[in-house]
């Protein structure tokens, strides 16, 4: 079958009443059935059906579309995150900020009924939105979206923002929707990423009020000074500018980075958009979690401590003064030494187990292995970067002591040459980090009388000017932003 450039999915063809010249119109079960031999390689698909419901016909078209490499709007990201496109969610509070700019210039716009607003391919009928309408377009990259606000306690709230189908275009939007296709249609597809000539540009998302940074202010400085010389343009952004993500070839995130957070979901908006990404959406999913990387070590015979999953009955059914004391107990998401926890009898690892349990069904108890410091060895593309030893916080017996106010103070460091570090530490720190991926990485080992054991992959580790820096100086940003810039060329 012959296809065209561009390829509309309904479910039913009588669907779509509009006149598309140029544009094979399909239905979803009959792009399903394709074979793979006659996949469209360079073509667009719309994917206008009313079936977005997860493992529906819909999202299987836009599934099987980006396995068959296809460009696809709107993606299966785009169509399986509903719970951000709600009130609170990090993309609306975006959108928000937008809208509420729009409406201080509109001084006598309404307030006693919901804002609704039709979205068709990035355009809007009321012309005073068309930011909004673009901006919308660009985070969600659906062809047809809802946007409904209201104001509430003297300000406006965008509580959704939901995704429509060709059903869903009343006969009075009809010549604006054939308009707004038609405009889209010309222009084509519009890649992810607009490049900035001459050369290429890489985002760094920072935080500039967390207290605990993984770049300091003057290594932040280095990446844009350095990356200038190398014809990398280093731009630094923050939470507010997630709608600028797609500018970029590259982002580069140097904020502790955490599931339910704006950073997983500017990791997931730029691997979307075609970027080069670290920490990337898999990075921060896997290191997240303490449980899936015991796991992960054990299944691959990467040496780690003794260790067992805890729930409720684990309690109720073990004996626990057959256990060794001290234990080590963690909450599997934790970092900073947060959800850290030392036990020292039978007794008080069942009430802080039974404590830590309410914020998640199991947690972990680790064998007790006291070091005067901890190896962090910095892994880039699979090679060893940097190699500090990161020692105990005074009178603590981890690298972070957190007071009862919140303030954490931390131990120093010592920053040693690679070629320095114990040929053992280098191979284990490699063989770990290479389950996780081929990024960034810190591993965290202890070396022991026992041998050594890995205690986490970090996939955002410290970068700091005056640290991890001290022995290969500038050459350290170098070696960073050329890895960005190899990857933005392959």
């Amino acid at each position: 079958m012959k296809a065209s450039k561009v390829v509309i999915l309904v479910n039913r063809l009588k669907d779509f009443r509009w006149d598309a010249k140029g544009v094979t119109l399909m239905r979803t079960r009959d792009y399903i059935k394709l074979p793979p031999d006659a996949s469209f390689k360079t073509a667009t698909i719309i994917n206008l059906s009313g079936d977005y419901q997860y493992l529906g016909f819909g999202y299987y078209c836009s599934l099987l579309a980006q396995a068959r490499g296809h460009r696809i709007l709107p993606s299966t990201s785009t169509i399986v995150d509903v719970h951000l496109h709600t009130e609170g969610g990090t993309t609306l509070d975006i959108l928000e900020r937008t809208l509420r700019r729009i409406l201080k210039r509109v001084r006598t716009f309404p307030t006693d009924k919901p804002l609704v607003l039709t979205v068709m391919f990035g355009r809007c009928q009321d012309s005073r939105f068309e930011r909004l309408a673009r901006e919308a377009f660009d985070l969600f990259r659906a062809p047809i979206l809802r946007l409904r606000a209201v104001f509430r306690d003297g300000e406006w709230v965008l509580t959704t923002a939901s995704r429509l189908s060709v059903n869903d275009i009343k006969t009075d939007q009809d010549e604006e929707f054939e308009e707004a296709l038609s405009a889209y249609l010309k222009v084509g597809w519009r890649p992810a990423k607009s490049r900035r000539a001459p050369r290429y540009s890489l985002a760094i998302l920072y935080d500039p009020k967390d207290t605990r940074p993984p770049s300091n202010k003057r290594a932040l400085e280095k990446f844009v000074r350095i990356g200038e010389s190398m014809g990398l343009a280093v731009d630094l952004i923050r939470k507010r500018d997630f709608s600028l993500v797609p500018q970029y070839d590259a982002l580069f995130i140097r904020e502790t980075t955490a599931i339910h957070h704006h950073t997983y979901r500017f990791a997931v908006k730029a691997a979307e958009e075609g970027l080069e990404v670290i920490d990337s959406p898999a990075d921060i999913l896997r290191c997240a979690n303490k449980v899936f990387m015991h796991e992960l070590f054990t299944a691959n015979g990467v040496p780690t401590p003794q260790t067992w999953i805890i729930d409720r009955r684990f309690l109720d059914e073990q004996d626990l003064t057959e256990f060794e004391f001290p234990l080590v107990l963690k909450i599997p998401d934790g970092s900073f030494s947060t959800g850290v926890f030392k036990v020292d009898s039978p007794e008080t690892l069942r009430r802080k187990a039974l404590e830590m349990l309410k914020a998640s069904d199991i947690i972990l108890a680790q064998e007790f292995l006291y070091t005067e410091y901890d190896w962090r060895i910095g892994l880039l593309d699979g090679k060893p970067l940097f190699a500090v030893q990161y020692k105990m916080a005074r009178n603590h017996w981890q690298i972070y002591k957190h007071s009862a106010s919140g303030r954490a103070t931390s131990g120093p460091s010592v920053t040693v040459g690679v070629e320095q570090v114990p040929a053992g530490v280098i191979d284990v720190a490699v063989a770990a980090g290479g389950l996780i991926g081929n990024n960034l990485y810190g591993v965290d080992i202890k070396q022991t009388d026992k041998g050594l054991f890995v205690i986490e992959v970090n996939d955002n580790p410290n970068i700091d000017a005056g640290v991890e820096d001290e022995i290969l100086k500038d050459a350290l940003y170098f070696r960073l932003l050329d890895s960005f810039y190899q990857r933005i060329l392959s």
